[in-house]
């Protein structure tokens, strides 16, 4: 059995396996999610998946049913039984009775060959958001700054700064990843769900400035929202 672990640090820190045994694919999903931020350990069949699974944590786990020593479902019933973590099915069976066996069977989600890349990793985070539950807070507060999840605003000293929605989903993207920095790239698939293939990476750019504008005393020596030089954008607290 080869194990191959491609990890780059990213924004949660979060760790999944892929069990695929097809080479291509699963250097497809490791190179969608490892943009993504995600650390990546990927093996090709049922025995590795159950020593991986034996022998570190992950937080999600996607899962080829067609594998060369067991069926997907029989292995995803076993691994049951140590963990809890959340899984993706990913088959060539779209069948509705197939996808019905697979969610009943343990899977949280379950995705169709050929997949687009973007869309498993979309699936990829809400099974990870449905997992983790309702914010910790439904305020960050930073000083005299204020994002009030619930209410969806933002306060300045007590007083509500009007926001667009896309200036505010930027705004809870990088508050959510305080101290890190954020290339374009990145904000503009999580703020956006897009990519520089479909939109402009300079719309990062123009949003940050009319948020400066907007939370910052001195928007030309910002307090919160930084550049880092050759990167892109940090929220400082």
């Amino acid at each position: 059995m080869v194990m191959t672990a491609e990890a780059r640090t990213g924004v949660l820190h979060q760790r999944v396996l892929v069990v695929e045994d097809d080479e291509p694919v699963q250097r497809l999903i490791a190179r969608a999610l490892e943009r993504e931020g995600f650390e990546v350990i990927s093996v090709p069949d049922a025995a590795g998946a159950r020593l991986a699974i034996g022998s570190g944590e992950y937080h999600l786990m996607i899962l080829d049913l067609r594998l060369p020593d067991a069926d997907g479902l029989d292995v995803l019933t076993q691994l049951r039984e140590l963990t809890e973590v959340p899984t993706i099915i990913v088959s060539g069976r779209g069948a509705e009775g197939d996808r019905v066996l697979g969610l009943t069977s343990g899977a949280d989600d379950y995705v169709v060959k050929p997949f687009s890349p973007r869309e498993l990793v979309a699936r990829a985070h809400a099974v990870l958001r449905r997992a983790a539950g309702p914010p910790s807070a439904e305020t960050l507060a930073f000083d005299d700054l204020e994002i009030d999840r619930r209410a969806h605003e933002v306060r300045l000293g007590g007083q509500r700064v009007p926001l667009t929605p896309q200036e505010y989903e930027l705004l809870i993207v990088l508050a959510e990843r305080t101290g890190r920095a954020c290339s374009r790239e990145e904000l503009l698939r999580w703020a956006w769900g897009s990519s520089p293939d479909y939109q402009d990476a300079a719309t990062v750019t123009e949003h940050i400035r009319r948020l400066r504008a907007k939370l910052e005393t001195d928007a030309a020596r910002p307090r919160h929202l930084v550049t880092v030089r050759g990167v892109g954008y940090r929220f400082d607290p």
